[in-house]
């Protein structure tokens, strides 16, 4: 299944029944073993599902990195992440610019080095084989509007700059809409904005 970004009115627009919106401020910080940073979980699958048993589906989560260390490893998974504020990450030696998403296997031993200074980014973990990932960078300019279009399972948007609002929700920095419900949804910037999309699909 597969997911865009289309610009216009054409598009049918979403109804915001199987919809929510989690603020960056209430989320429950929990930090690493190592103590190099906190993660907030957004969103896990199925319900009762925990990270450390190894028995979800998928989690969406947003991760403050403090200092340089190990990521703990998830075999059986693979990852995506994208960072949202600060200057990027190297992972294994590899630069990763902020706003630019890159995907890696849970099982490989992950040495993560900060670039300049603390980073947030936003972090998405799907079983392989069962769920796929597309997670895409987005900017609008101020008062500009487009339809965001998706043909799978669960939708989130993450405001990483300026104020978005999405049908009855207005979502700043470090703010997550999810949805569940495949459409379409009219994503407005209230001034200059950049988001990151991240779209699931079960195989």
């Amino acid at each position: 299944m597969n997911s865009c970004i289309t610009s216009g009115t054409g598009s049918r627009l979403r109804v915001m029944s199987q919809s929510r919106l989690y603020k960056f401020f209430d989320m429950k910080k929990m930090p690493w073993k190592n103590g190099g940073g906190f993660s907030s979980e957004v969103a896990i699958s199925p319900a009762g599902a925990e990270l450390g048993r190894l028995d979800f589906d998928w989690r969406v989560s947003i991760a403050e990195i403090d200092a340089h260390g190990p990521f703990s490893p998830f075999p059986g998974y693979d990852r995506q992440l994208a960072v949202w504020k600060g200057e990027g990450i190297s992972i294994n030696g590899v630069e990763h610019l902020a706003m630019r998403p890159f995907q890696f296997i849970g099982e490989i031993p992950i040495e993560a080095r900060l670039i300049q200074d603390q980073v947030k980014d936003f972090g998405v973990i799907f079983k392989r084989g069962k769920f796929t990932s597309l997670m895409t960078a987005h900017k609008l300019a101020a008062e500009e509007s487009s339809a965001l279009e998706f043909s799978g399972d669960e939708c989130f948007v993450l405001c990483t700059r300026g104020e978005l609002r999405i049908g009855e929700f207005y979502l700043n920095p470090g703010d997550v809409f999810h949805t569940s419900e495949p459409g379409a949804i009219q994503v407005k910037a209230l001034e200059r904005s950049d988001f990151l999309r991240v779209t699931l699909s079960q195989i």
